[in-house]
């Protein structure tokens, strides 16, 4: 299922029961962080986590969480053939098909003065704490 960029996304980092590598798992929705352990292999070594009954003094053989955090930085999205970037889902104009997506800034173009207004809002925004 794709996330869409306004709706929260995280990175959850952990440690695999049988060798003890760590990997990444990125763009996930907060529903999907708890059952990721109990389902995903562990892309180094195969092993697939084991849910269920156990024998006593048994080790509980699920990968183990070492960090989450949520994915925060901005994104910028531009339709195929247009020169115009964008930089919030919150923008009337932001791309939803055949679009270009970039992790960064981008050198080429001009940014959208919509999606300026918006962040300019948002930074001015009071934070509660």
């Amino acid at each position: 299922m794709a996330i869409g960029r306004s709706d929260k996304a995280w990175t959850l980092v952990l440690c695999c029961y049988a060798c003890e590598s760590r990997f990444t798992l990125r763009r996930l929705t907060f529903d999907k962080v708890s059952s990721v352990p109990l389902t995903v292999p562990c892309p180094y070594c195969s092993a697939r986590p084991v849910v269920g009954p156990r024998n006593a003094g048994e080790r509980l053989q699920v990968h183990t969480i070492v960090d989450l955090s949520d994915e925060t930085h901005c994104y910028y999205r531009k339709s195929i053939n247009r020169q115009t970037w964008h930089s919030t889902a919150e923008c009337s104009h932001w791309p939803l098909d055949d679009f270009i997506e970039l992790d960064s800034r981008p050198f080429a173009g001009e940014l959208c003065s919509e999606c300026r207004g918006v962040l300019e809002d948002f930074r001015k925004k009071p934070r509660s704490s």
